[in-house]
């Protein structure tokens, strides 16, 4: 008996239809008018790979193939369907031909559909896809085409399981040409067309949303990739400059991952989302992940809370608002550091939970105060436009000598008056003086420390109305 369908040129009999070609890969069965291809090779000559005068299911499992022959003056056809035809997963099938997929009987378009999770390749020198009504169904379905004549042509599209045309970008089906356009005039499209699934996550970076084609490399440039599973972002020595938002989500529980030195430089905030995990991948050879923020905004807004963990050395700066807005702030980790400098104010929450010893350790005497949700200095101001630091307690070495009245210490010791004039050697006992201008009531420099060198650079001067320009009980140089 014979079914009406050819494989590479042998009839589909009753005798053959367990194993059509005799190499265990197709078979067919009349009752559900399935074949199935199981890691099948077709070669279709100048014919056609499988061709069909009734309904057909084409059943795939594992990795096929058909190949025609490609010729100025051929036609031949992947796959010929002359009534319904049904392409169904959950294996893959890569077509060259003429016309790759070609739907048509009796000179009238026949229905295709491509479901259950089918991977379709279609290429053809003339057309990829050629067909009447077509519906795509599927959630792991990925229908490929490309015809130097029109790649995907038919006379109705169906997408459905939030699948979508992905490439090329912004391309639709326009009912009036009957195929799939893109650009300005809406030009057939001759490139790889593409129709899959794509998850849209409720997560920018820099404006660009983050979503299941673009995770594995957000920005294009290798810095920034996000994992789904776990709500992973991770930023690998990323440089983020934006008009907008750095980082935004609604997204809650997401981790952000730091490896290697990365920045945020925003117009708008720097990180925007609900509850926020920011911790990093030390390595030895590399350090700690950092992060540094750099926002017109605020530096980092988490509407729920922050956790700043795992080494992580983070800095979060607003030039117009509040560094740190957030209800609950946890620091915790040995080695992780949180800086915050923000010109209305650095945080505004609740008390921050400090673990593993972590302490406000910039400026000193600095302590959050319950009455206004924010850290004040030691004299119970806010503090605005200053860097605050969480991490471990630093022992502070105290030297005698002074500068104004400022005693020189190994925290102060690279910049002892904060305007990049003065600073102090503590193993060379030598107080380098560039450009600095003092002006001071009391003591000018002032010293205990014996053998100090006072190194000039540039022009500089002391100015003391009543105390002494520089006093000190021991010997000291003056060299230049």
């Amino acid at each position: 008996m014979d079914y009406g369908i050819t494989v590479a040129g042998t009839q589909v009999t009753n005798r053959n239809m367990t194993d059509v070609l005799g190499d265990g890969t197709i078979s067919y069965d009349p009752e559900t008018l399935t074949l199935t291809l199981t890691d099948a090779s077709i070669d279709g000559g100048d014919g056609s790979g499988i061709e069909a005068e009734q309904e057909l299911h084409i059943k795939l499992k594992g990795s096929n193939t058909i190949t025609c022959t490609r010729s100025l003056n051929g036609t031949s056809k992947g796959i010929w369907f002359k009534s319904k035809g049904f392409i169904e997963g959950p294996g893959s099938l890569s077509i060259t031909a003429m016309y790759g997929i070609y739907t048509i009987g009796n000179n009238q378009p026949k229905p295709l559909q491509i479901l259950d999770g089918a991977q379709v390749s279609a290429e053809g020198d003339l057309k990829g896809i050629m067909a009447g009504i077509t519906t795509i169904s599927g959630e792991e379905t990925i229908v490929k085409a490309k015809g130097d004549d029109g790649s995907f042509g038919c006379t109705a599209l169906n997408l459905n399981d939030q699948l979508e045309i992905t490439q090329p970008t912004g391309a639709s089906f326009n009912l009036s040409k009957l195929a799939i356009c893109a650009g300005r005039r809406n030009d057939i499209v001759t490139s790889w067309v593409t129709i899959q699934k794509v998850d849209r996550y409720n997560l920018y970076i820099a404006g660009t949303q983050v979503t299941s084609l673009n995770q594995a490399d957000v920005l294009g440039d290798g810095t920034v990739s996000y994992d789904a599973e776990t709500n992973t972002l991770t930023l690998n020595n990323a440089n983020i400059e934006t008009e907008g938002e750095g980082l935004s989500t609604q997204i809650d529980e997401v981790i952000i991952k730091l490896e290697g030195e990365n920045k945020i430089t925003s117009e708008g905030s720097g990180i925007m989302g609900q509850t926020l995990n920011i911790e990093a991948t030390t390595d030895d050879s590399h350090g700690p992940g950092t992060l540094d923020i750099i926002a017109s905004y605020t530096g980092i807004r988490a509407t729920s809370s922050l956790n700043v963990c795992g080494g992580a050395h983070v800095t979060a700066e607003s030039t117009g608002s509040y560094a740190i807005l957030t209800q609950f702030l946890t620091v915790s980790g040995a080695e992780t550091v949180l800086g915050m400098k923000g010109e209305e104010g650095t945080y505004s929450g609740f008390a921050p939970e400090l673990e593993d010893g972590l302490e406000l350790t910039q400026p000193v005497g600095a302590y959050y105060n319950e009455d206004t949700g924010n850290i004040v200095n030691a004299e119970g101001e806010a503090i605005k436009g200053e860097w605050v630091v969480i991490g471990a307690p630093v022992s502070v070495e105290s030297y005698e000598i002074f500068i104004a009245g400022t005693q020189v210490t190994s925290l102060n010791q690279a910049d002892v008056l904060g305007d990049g004039t003065v600073s102090y050697d503590a193993e060379t006992n030598t107080l380098t003086l560039n450009n600095a201008n003092i002006e001071t009531e009391g003591e000018g420099l002032s010293t205990e420390i014996d053998e100090v060198i006072i190194k000039l650079e540039g022009e500089n001067s002391i100015e003391v109305p009543e105390g002494f320009g520089i006093y000190s009980d021991a010997s000291f140089t003056i060299t230049g």
